[in-house]
């Protein structure tokens, strides 16, 4: 849950029982701050949210409806309401390839109402475990690892996927964020003398500030919230917001300041509302 709340709130998830834990206990998840989702749905958009994994799991269910009130598809979902097959499972929860078919249906509902602006939110599943899910459906396995076949068969799964949007009729006006959360699951799978990084890629952005790709950055997940706003046309002022500074900045970030570890550790009144309030202490113009 980490990721997600740095990607979508540019704030660290900081609490005192396990971050996979919060939404369990809690039915409100960081309701005083201010999210993506929140922002969305003030401004008109309509927001799905689809899980391989039932809800529950981490407390995702309850970050989601907390912020921007999403319709969430999750396994649950799916097995009320589509025909799974009997191999639909993967090592756990759905397989990424069915996942990804049940986007393009979402999709192209969605797309259909030009006068309503979307939001799709798609959590992949497939390389998450220690020796990742290999889908005999769409792949065959090349190399002894099942995690390298794993990385890339999901690979070739987003691939298609990505080409497919960029034939639809309303891809002029989406931009296409991929993220992740995790460099491998499996410990020491890459190489340590191979300089290997998240990957992260804005597709078809629409930046309200001119881009300046400033190379290399150190980044962390809170710059992306600021940045994934720029990228819809969204003015952020002082290039800024929580933790997060604007990628098209010349602004540095926290860690190319190298204080991102000072900054986490320091108590905060205003972190203690994000955390046990249930109203935004913000508003956002």
């Amino acid at each position: 849950m980490a990721g997600i709340v740095g990607y979508s709130c540019g704030i660290p998830l900081n609490i005192p029982i396990g971050g996979n834990d919060l939404g369990k206990r809690m039915n409100s998840f960081l309701g005083g701050a201010i999210c993506l989702g929140d922002i969305l749905q003030a401004e008109g958009y309509r927001q799905i949210f689809m899980l391989p994994h039932k809800k529950k799991y981490s407390g995702i269910g309850a970050f989601i409806k907390t912020h921007g009130d999403m319709e969430i598809r999750d396994y649950t979902y799916f097995k009320r309401n589509s025909n799974l097959p009997k191999d639909h499972k993967g090592f756990w929860g759905i397989r990424d390839d069915l996942t990804f078919m049940y986007a393009k249906e979402a999709l192209e509902q969605l797309g259909k109402n030009t006068n309503i602006p979307f939001a799709l939110y798609i959590l992949t599943i497939d390389t998450h475990a220690q020796n990742g899910y290999v889908d005999p459906n769409k792949c065959v396995k090349n190399f002894k690892s099942n995690y390298k076949n794993a990385i890339v068969c999901t690979d070739k799964i987003v691939g298609e996927f990505v080409a497919w949007l960029k034939k639809q009729d309303f891809y002029k006006d989406t931009t296409i964020l991929i993220v992740g959360d995790h460099l491998s699951m499996v410990q020491n799978f890459f190489p340590s003398d191979k300089k290997r990084e998240i990957y992260n890629v804005f597709i078809n952005p629409h930046f309200f500030h001119t881009f300046n790709p400033i190379h290399p950055r150190k980044i962390s997940y809170f710059d992306f919230f600021p940045t994934i706003l720029d990228s819809l046309g969204v003015e952020v002022r002082g290039y800024q917001i929580g933790f997060g500074v604007d990628l098209n900045a010349s602004t540095k970030t926290l860690l190319e300041k190298n204080i991102i570890n000072e900054e986490m550790k320091k108590k905060s009144k205003i972190y203690d509302h994000f955390l046990f309030d249930t109203h935004p202490f913000f508003r956002y113009e």
